[in-house]
């Protein structure tokens, strides 16, 4: 199996680089809707407003990079529960897992980011997860997410996680 190998870059170190990077690349687009707020149509040009918008804008970018990346995934494929993967380049064995957090609920979100590690260890390739996550407008603590970072063991299967958050 070939790795994905950009510039020296490893796949994982191309997507941090990737979701990293994010705010600066929406920033732009998201500026000009405010900017511009609607075209002829009467549309909005770019607005996030939710989860469902941040996994568009990442799936445009990561999808342009690396074109077997799957989408909404279902872990039963792998012989698991149905659950949903955001993210999931299956040769690296990365997932990313987005979230959007619009108001400051650090405890729900940690909940649910600690419920997805209880299930995702049954995906067999897995060697990493990584956790993005879009807050434009409020954390309350940022060590909430960071202190699920590092190597986890869950049933025998170890993998590395990962949080991001982009303001």
């Amino acid at each position: 199996v070939t790795k994905t190998i950009f510039k020296k870059l490893s796949a994982k170190d191309l997507i941090i680089g990737i979701l990293e990077n994010f705010e600066n690349s929406v920033k732009k687009i998201t500026d000009l809707s405010l900017r511009y707020g609607k075209d002829k149509q009467n549309r909005i040009l770019i607005a996030i407003n939710d989860e469902y918008d941040v996994q568009d804008l990442l799936y445009f970018s990561l999808k342009s990079v690396f074109p077997e990346i799957k989408y909404e995934d279902d872990t039963s494929n792998y012989g698991g529960s149905a659950k949903r993967l955001d993210f999931y380049l299956k040769d690296e064995g990365i997932i990313i897992e987005v979230k959007h957090i619009d108001k400051a609920d650090d405890k729900k979100y940690t909940k649910q980011m600690k419920e997805d590690l209880q299930s995702y260890h049954v995906v067999n390739t897995l060697t990493e997860i990584i956790f993005f996550i879009y807050a434009p407008n409020s954390i309350q603590d940022i060590n909430n997410f960071q202190e699920l970072e590092g190597e986890q063991t869950i049933q025998g299967k170890t993998f590395n996680v990962k949080v991001i958050i982009v303001r």
